[in-house]
């Protein structure tokens, strides 16, 4: 009987023992694998980025590394974001989704946020803040403007170069026109967007300022759509007005800004 019942225990040890063998050669992979990023070259993460996202500079490490320049390549332009430093989450390598935690700073220009690397054409970023100089967007409308934005993004991700889902909200604080002849204010606008692709709104609103701007933008099935409504005290400003008849149309109130078109293609 004994050796019988010591056969049973032997036989059901076996298997224990064979468990924790597995979850040692895991431990001990993974822990080579931690060690390997610690010591591979930051360049190398250039390998894992879409085409559109361009780093000149590289130091440090995978792990932990830094680019003495980064831009984004849009259509319309290149988005610069400046000196990038990052640290990697070597787990997230298990999974084939490196995530880098990551800030950026160029001149008054500020982002940090969490990205996830989905695979070479697709990009996920959570908990995206950034403080950016409105002048950039004199890329996208023939506009002198002035201000601060900030954006707060919950969620964003970009499928093959295309906004394929967010959820967020970008401030533009103390806007203003700027001229030769002096600024004119016009105020502070939020715009809170959400959705997903082929149903992508946002709401613009005006906070405080002697401009007001009602609206929506739209992006549906990668066309794009932006309705909105200028009103208020600065509209009668001549300067102003003649700025504003490059995109936008006299209305019964005010002026109308109206875009549409559809997406660049890649």
């Amino acid at each position: 009987m004994t050796d019988r019942f010591g056969s049973v225990s032997r036989l059901g040890v076996w298997p224990a023992l064979v468990n924790i063998g597995r979850r040692r050669l895991l431990a001990i992979a993974v822990l080579v694998l931690v060690l390997g990023i610690a010591t591979m070259p930051a360049r190398l993460v250039s390998g894992f980025l879409p085409s559109q996202i361009v780093l000149e500079g590289f130091s440090g490490t995978v792990w932990q590394g830094e680019v003495a320049r980064a831009r984004l390549k849009f259509a319309q332009g290149d988005f610069v974001l400046g000196r990038v430093t990052w640290t990697l989450d070597p787990v997230s390598l298990l999974f084939l989704a490196p995530k880098l935690s990551l800030d950026a700073h160029w001149g008054v220009q500020r982002l940090s946020g969490e990205v996830t690397l989905r695979s070479h054409d697709a990009v996920v970023v959570r908990e995206l803040s950034a403080r950016l100089d409105s002048r950039i967007a004199r890329a996208f409308i023939p506009l002198y403007i002035g201000g601060r934005v900030s954006a707060d993004i919950r969620m964003l991700r970009i499928d093959s170069g295309q906004l394929s889902e967010v959820q967020g909200r970008l401030d533009w604080q103390d806007a203003a026109w700027t001229a030769r002849s002096g600024d004119v204010a016009l105020g502070t606008y939020r715009l809170d967007v959400s959705g997903e692709a082929g149903d992508i709104r946002g709401e613009v609103v005006t906070l405080s300022g002697p401009l007001t701007v009602t609206g929506e933008l739209a992006l549906l099935d990668q066309r794009y759509r932006v309705a909105l409504n200028l009103t208020g005290p600065a509209t009668t400003n001549q300067g102003l007005r003649d700025a504003l008849a490059l995109i936008a149309v006299p209305a019964e109130q005010g002026f109308d800004v109206i875009f549409e078109g559809a997406m660049p293609s890649r």
